[in-house]
């Protein structure tokens, strides 16, 4: 008789230990499910905020390509400019040291 309930008693020890180590595997089951949940949520957070990004960068390479654009059509436009200042100073120059040598040699017939 003593066997018998030895036998159960154990059977039952058996049974509440295996019961804890579910409880137990459920409950680090829903921990990790919890967890692993949490990072999914993040990584498509990050993968929005990153189509964002790669959004926004396209946009912010564009604007330089623009501004590369504007910066060469300006700087041709100066290199214009400023050459025509040149010649027309050139010419302002030699004109003027034309008159200046027309008018020299009128003064010095009368």
């Amino acid at each position: 008789m003593r066997t018998i309930r030895t036998l159960r008693a154990q059977l039952s020890t058996a049974q509440s230990s295996l019961d804890q180590l579910r409880s137990e595997q459920k409950s680090t089951k829903d921990s990790w499910t919890e967890h692993i949940n949490d990072l999914k949520e993040k990584l498509a957070v990050l993968r929005k905020s990153k189509l964002k990004w790669d959004e926004e960068e396209k946009k912010l390479k564009a604007e330089v390509e623009d501004w590369k654009d504007r910066y060469e059509k300006k700087g041709k436009e100066l290199e214009r400019e400023g050459a025509a200042c040149v010649f027309l100073l050139r010419s302002f120059r030699s004109g003027a040291s034309s008159d200046l040598i027309h008018s020299r040699d009128i003064a010095s017939m009368t």
